[in-house]
């Protein structure tokens, strides 16, 4: 093997080379051209005329010629060159292609934190390696992680997407605290941003992004986001400028006449049962052309009129001269025509606004006069709506799965009890056509199987249903053949452990959005019989309370510390707050109203059955009174005859 410094303009490309496609080779060239210089040997091959064939880095030659080409390098430009046998020169080329391997996205996230190191700056880094700013700042803000996450990504125990969800927080703890729980990019981005609103969201859009920032608000960037969107960090500050702003839109309503108006984030629920209204007025609009066009038709018109009227009388129908038709309607065409309501429509109307999908505000009228208790959902003076509720869905949803995991527990743990449950969830199969919804559901969820995603440190020992049978579901086979056979052969106690275990499994007590009130009716039922107590799983922390609002937690205080504690912390900043609230609430055996077993109704009355005749028909009540009084009017003489016609 020999090495030479071959002329750049002595290099040529080859058809052995495998590897085709050629790509950066500016970002090469720029990359040679610094102090760096030719860091790897070109493998050539000579030819008879004098030339030599680049066999492995053709790209290297290609970002040489470049170089010359720009004037960036002189025309005496050499390339360092290893001389090869040419007999082997494609399996040589195929060995070099087929064994290069891209760098590790790691080790190229290590390589831009040590140029950031260096002292470059990200218009350094771009120009010299020729990378687009965007691409620099997104390397950047994952060379920023904590060393874990991105030694978790050299291990693959997390992918490329995972590591940059975890550049939504620039806390290295708390980026280490998410990656002990979570190793997908969803749960990563939905941890970071459970308290936080995408700026893509509709209520955000209708809010916009200057009067946020203009109240304070702060945003989370997401680099890596398809759309660019971020997150506003203070949701509760998004949710003031809703309301305000549903409320500015009520309040211009009524002052322009109408006489209902409701301005709500969402479309009222029994609002498909209103009457729309239409505009009942038209306003028309010429142009100083048109006005002159019109006196010019109306003339035309009135001519046509009279030369019909002298031709023909008194006797003539306008609306058969085609003539005169053709002017009306070049008369209705004239003109911009606006459609709208009448003031007294107005009065009597209800203007219903809602925020659209695209978070604008959508407009309509009815001629249904709504109640006045919902014209607002802001819930403040300048509205009569219902007060927001303390606690959100999300965070109702993401209670009751903690419950629910503590009643699975408690289920599994009680065989007769699991028992009860499975048959009152199985009888009405047997008993009803159209069964009540039931805690027991015939699928179960893996969304119930664990605590909960968000606030597992909150939550103290909870076991698993699945904890007390570990030992046989381990030894259950997989196929479904084998595992009938096995089922048929486990003694008594072994069916009645499994049996409860996934009895207490199938439970879902999720108190999502639009839940089944009467699922979870069955929910409480059960929870009353385990005699579930939350105070025994759960315990609020400061990671919970910063995910409520400052008037949830101030609730918090009130019930649990009482007036005085929560007036004394009432002016703390929210993180502060939350803090207070995690040092002084614990202990005190207080509970979310997520997580509390309502107590027990009055029992419902059965209803009694319709009477029925000989044939199966309904009988009327005042049939049987009479048929009654009447079989006992015959009967009363003798108290053997009574006693039979009363037995049937």
């Amino acid at each position: 093997m020999t090495t030479l410094n071959i002329l750049w303009n002595d290099l040529v490309a080859t058809p052995r080379n495998v590897r085709k496609v050629k790509t950066g080779i500016e970002s090469l060239a720029a990359s040679m051209a610094s102090d760096d210089g030719q860091i790897q040997n070109l493998v050539v091959v000579a030819r008879e005329d004098g030339k030599y064939e680049v066999i492995v880095g053709e790209r290297r030659r290609r970002a040489a010629v470049h170089n010359v080409k720009t004037k960036v390098w002189g025309r005496d430009a050499t390339l360092r060159c290893e001389l090869r046998d040419g007999q082997n020169a494609t399996s040589i080329s195929y060995a070099e292609n087929a064994q290069r391997e891209n760098m590790h996205p790691a080790d190229a996230i290590r390589a831009f934190a040590t140029l950031k190191a260096e002292g470059y700056t990200e218009e350094a880094i771009a120009n010299r390696y020729h990378y687009d700013l965007v691409e620099v700042d997104k390397m950047l803000a994952l060379a920023a992680l904590s060393l874990k996450v991105i030694n978790a990504l050299a291990a693959n125990k997390i992918d490329v997407a995972c590591a940059q969800a975890f550049t939504l927080t620039g806390d290295h703890k708390r980026q280490e605290r998410i990656l002990k729980r979570y190793r997908t990019a969803h749960e990563v981005r939905r941890a970071l941003t459970e308290t936080k609103v995408t700026t893509g969201h509709r209520l955000f859009s209708f809010v916009g992004m200057d009067a946020y920032q203009a109240a304070g608000g702060t945003i989370t960037g997401d680099l890596f986001s398809p759309k660019g969107e971020g997150y506003a960090d203070d949701p509760d500050l998004v949710q003031r400028l809703v309301d305000e702003k549903l409320d500015a839109l009520a309040a211009e309503a009524e002052a322009r006449g109408w006489g209902e108006v409701i301005a709500a984030e969402n479309t009222p629920y029994d609002s498909y049962r209103w009457h729309r209204l239409y505009p009942d007025q038209e306003t028309r609009t010429l142009s100083d052309a048109e006005e002159a066009f019109m006196d010019e038709l109306q003339e035309k018109r009135e001519a046509r009129i009279a030369e019909l009227f002298a031709a023909l009388g008194e006797d003539f129908d306008l609306e058969f001269d085609e003539e005169l038709r053709e002017i009306e309607a070049q008369i209705d065409r004239i003109g911009t025509v606006e459609r709208d309501y009448s003031e007294e429509a107005k009065r009597g109307a209800v203007l219903l606004i809602v925020i659209g999908h695209q978070g604008k505000a959508d407009v309509t009228a009815y001629t249904r006069k709504a109640p006045r208790s919902t014209r607002s959902a802001s819930g403040s003076d300048s509205g009569t709506g219902a007060p927001r509720p303390l606690y959100d869905a999300r965070m109702t949803e993401e209670l009751s799965r903690m419950r629910t995991v503590a009643l699975q527990a408690e289920v599994a743990k009680n065989q007769h009890l699991a028992n009860a449950v499975l048959l009152d969830a199985l009888l009405p199969i047997l008993a009803e056509s159209h069964p009540d919804a039931h805690a027991v559901q015939l699928r179960a969820s893996t969304d119930i199987q664990e605590p909960a995603q968000h606030f597992d440190y909150n939550t103290r020992e909870m076991s698993s249903p699945y904890a007390g049978v570990a030992d046989l579901i381990a030894g259950a086979p997989k196929k479904a053949a084998n595992r009938f056979a096995w089922v048929l052969a486990l003694d008594d106690a072994d069916i009645a452990r499994l049996l409860a275990a996934c009895t207490a499994a199938l439970i879902d007590g999720r108190h999502a959005k639009y839940a089944d009130p009467e699922r979870l009716r069955s929910v409480d039922r059960i929870a009353r019989a385990a005699s579930l107590d939350m105070r025994d799983h759960w315990e609020g922390g400061v990671e919970f309370f910063g995910a409520i609002t400052k008037k949830a937690m101030l609730a918090a205080l009130t019930e649990a510390c009482g007036p005085a504690a929560a007036e004394n912390c009432e002016k703390m900043p929210k993180g502060k707050l939350a803090e207070a609230c995690a040092e002084r609430i614990p202990g005190r055996g207080w509970l979310p109203p997520a997580l509390i077993t309502p107590d027990e109704p009055e029992v419902e009355p059965e209803d009694e059955a319709e009477p029925q005749d000989d044939d199966g028909e309904d009988i009327d009540a005042g049939e049987v009174e009479a048929v009654d009084e009447c079989a006992f009017a015959e009967a009363d003489n003798d108290p053997d005859e009574h006693f039979a016609v009363a037995a049937e």
